[in-house]
């Protein structure tokens, strides 16, 4: 918290970026509030009971921290910021371990046809670099805000002939980058535009955005080889 004016709070997230909070939505969190456990479905509720036929609490979405132990192999008790204690379904995490560049694609896939929101960096609704810094936070790796910082990261690839799984593609409309995405390969690329979708730079594609082929700029590999 930088500063309070008036009803709103002045704020400075992880990523450096600046904001202003309404304090309706602000509370003190507990002295020995911290947060262990992280939650990884796309959304989901906060219950009175271990059981989802139970009042709920809150909603909540994935990469929400709390502080949260385990009762069974699904459910966990956890603590909300206000100290309501409330229950949460938790699917164990299954599957054989994978690359990162795949881990990267497979969290981007899981928000397939989530709605494009102004800001949004949740399931509820994403940006197009909101949905980039999530899925790589999701995995690890923590990337700045807005399209035309997130070009900043990683190496700068000379030609699109170059890409790679969980690569950056960047987009220039008005002298400026405004749209990133990531790609699987040097055709097909994952973004949100409208919703989070896939689209191709190869013509005979049945994915192909010609508009997006015209716009591409660039492109960086934050994952090292």
């Amino acid at each position: 918290m930088l500063e309070k004016q008036g009803d709103w709070f002045h704020v400075r997230q992880w990523d450096g970026y600046d904001g202003w909070i309404y304090y309706f939505y602000v509370l003190n969190a507990l002295d020995d509030w911290s947060a262990n456990f992280h939650y990884r479905l796309r959304s989901g509720w906060v219950y009175t009971e271990p059981d989802m036929g139970a009042p709920t609490l809150r909603q909540i979405t994935v990469g929400v921290h709390l502080p949260g132990d385990h009762i069974d192999d699904h459910w966990v008790k956890v603590t909300l910021p206000d100290g309501i204690e409330g229950y949460v379904y938790d699917r164990p995490v299954t599957g054989t371990p994978a690359a990162l560049t795949d881990k990267i694609l497979s969290t981007a896939e899981r928000f397939l046809g989530t709605s494009y929101v102004w800001g949004g960096k949740t399931p509820l609704g994403f940006d197009c670099s909101g949905f980039v810094q999530t899925v790589f936070w999701l995995n690890g790796i923590r990337l700045h805000r807005d399209a035309y910082q997130q070009a900043d990261h990683g190496t700068q690839l000379k030609h699109r002939s170059q890409l790679q799984k969980g690569d950056l593609v960047f987009f220039t409309e008005r002298e400026r980058i405004s749209h990133v995405g990531i790609a699987y390969d040097e055709h097909r690329f994952i973004h949100c535009s409208g919703m989070v979708k896939r689209n191709s730079f190869d013509p005979n594609d049945e994915l192909y955005s010609e508009r997006l082929d015209n716009f591409y700029t660039g492109a960086n590999r934050v994952i090292k080889p």
